[in-house]
């Protein structure tokens, strides 16, 4: 059962998750509230829905008209699910011109609260706390109930693991209960604050669907921490500044502030110089980014495409970057099976001088700082990307490095970048190509066959060597070759593997 719902998770984006979870438990609270287990009608609540949803829709039609954003299809979508968890249900005229009002100024933050085209908050918890400012604050979270806890838990569950952000939220959570605890030490015990945070505050649903954000979350996982930490204790301290006092969102935007000024994210406008292709169902594309753009090699995006037909997975893609920062020009690869999806059908569709957005560079799967240090790359077809950033990188640079490459692919004609990986044998690489054993072999063949196993291993490197390991593909062949190295005592420590929140 576990590894269906991680298969479901894997082959469905971060958005479709959230969007799919969100309004499943959307659809159970209205029930519970005809079954009179909630404060709240399931009139008053499907009346609340309805309005956040039309909000929502509506403020996306009219600034698409304005703005003409490449935005995510799901996210406005998503923003109105979270602010029926959060606003007062329905009781009087004046509470549904609130929520539209408040919605709409959500969705709009987006665009109004930006630099450089990036929001700087989340649209939900800055619409809070400045509608709050005007006198306006109905958030009730009634999202942390008891009632919902499991529901709510198991969702959070889902998206911390399609994420891996398990780190962020147990920095978040622990703060948070500590400092309630601390507030609390004369009147209540550990476990008791422990039960009234999660059963009446909304501090998982907060902690794992809203934290979580990558847009306006810290991008290297070295911040998770640090940024948790931060907003956890805004979350469980009492404080008041002026007419601003503590509420869960008010924490949320301090710690978006925090986000910002140690990762100064960035959205960018591409546009497509050219294309080709590179190996059987390989294509690699190539784009002009306005002005300078400094990542690290092994690094990712997330790629949007401006379309209104899309599939169930979207209109946004997480790529690494396949150009080095040392290259003036923006690429991604990727392989185009038959039938493919609706995003990669129109970036195949994409002529020279068109443009696509890009935004949320992250990712710690990046060379280290120690040159000396000894390296495996372990790469599964089209997980190639990130390595031939770093070696075009390094080859550049003339910089000298001990790498060995094992390239894995199931067909001689996927094999990419083979020139390169040649010239960079001055620099230390040596590149080891493995066709698995369902391949068809040529004759000519002189790599290797069959799957990497402790043997190939030890064929080609030093007994007894301090390698780092960087594992990149499938995730079901990045989660075999983790298990292998274990098995021969290669330490967590030394595993480094890459990893998208999507597809």
């Amino acid at each position: 059962m576990l590894k269906k719902i991680d298969l479901w998770l894997n082959n469905h984006t971060m958005y479709r998750v959230v969007l799919y979870g969100l309004l499943g438990l959307a659809l159970l609270s209205i029930l519970f509230g005809f079954l009179n287990l909630l404060p709240f009608s399931g009139w008053q609540l499907l009346a609340l829905l309805s309005l956040c949803a039309i909000s929502s829709w509506l403020a996306h039609r009219v600034l698409e008209k304005i703005f003409h954003p490449a935005s995510s299809l799901e996210s406005g979508h998503i923003t109105g699910l979270i602010f029926f968890f959060i606003l007062a249900p329905i009781v009087k005229p004046i509470d549904a011109l609130i929520a539209l009002a408040v919605v709409f100024f959500g969705a709009a933050s987006k665009y109004l609260i930006a630099i450089d085209k990036k929001h700087l908050f989340n649209p939900v918890a800055i619409a809070l706390v400045v509608m709050g400012l005007f006198g306006y604050g109905n958030a009730i979270w009634w999202v942390g109930s008891s009632l919902l806890l499991p529901f709510v838990l198991l969702l959070g569950l889902a998206v911390l693991h399609k994420l891996r952000r398990f780190d962020l939220f147990f920095s978040f959570a622990l703060t948070a209960l500590l400092v309630v605890a601390w507030n609390n030490r004369q009147s209540l015990t550990v476990l008791e604050t422990i039960w009234q945070v999660l059963s009446s505050w909304p501090l998982v649903f907060m902690g794992t669907i809203m934290l979580t954000e990558p847009l306006t979350g810290p991008v290297r996982r070295k911040f998770y921490w640090f940024y948790g930490a931060v907003v956890g204790l805004f979350f469980g301290s009492r404080f008041q500044f002026g007419p601003l006092h503590s509420t869960p969102e008010l924490a949320l935007i301090i710690g978006n502030l925090l986000a910002y000024f140690v990762s100064k994210p960035i959205k960018l406008e591409l546009e497509l110089k050219a294309k080709r292709k590179i190996g059987q169902d390989l294509y690699e594309f190539d784009f002009i980014p306005r002005g300078k753009f400094k990542f690290l090699a092994g690094q990712y995006l997330e790629w949007t495409l401006k379309t209104k037909t899309t599939d169930e997975r979207g209109n946004r893609r997480y790529f690494t970057i396949a150009s080095a920062p040392s290259e003036e020009v923006l690429s991604l690869a990727i392989k185009v099976a038959h039938p493919s999806s609706s995003f990669k059908q129109q970036l195949m569709d994409l002529k020279e001088g068109e443009k696509i957005s890009a935004s949320q560079l992250s990712g710690d799967f990046v060379l280290p700082k120690n040159r000396q240090q000894a390296l495996v790359f372990i790469a599964g077809g089209i997980g190639i990307t990130p390595f031939r950033s770093m070696i075009k990188h390094l080859y550049d640079l003339q910089e000298k490095r001990n790498i060995k490459l094992f390239y894995i692919c199931s067909q001689k004609d996927e094999f990419a970048y083979q020139e390169l990986f040649k010239q960079a044998e001055s620099i230390g690489l040596q590149t080891i190509y493995v066709l698995s054993k369902n391949a068809q072999i040529p004759g000519n063949w002189t790599g290797e066959i069959g799957y990497l196993d402790e043997k190939m291993l030890r064929k080609y490197l030093e007994p007894n060597f301090n390698y780092n390991f960087y594992l990149s593909g499938p995730n079901l062949m990045v989660e075999s070759y983790v298990k292998l190295l274990q098995k021969i005592g290669i330490k967590k420590k030394k595993i480094i593997t890459d990893y998208f929140p999507g597809f």
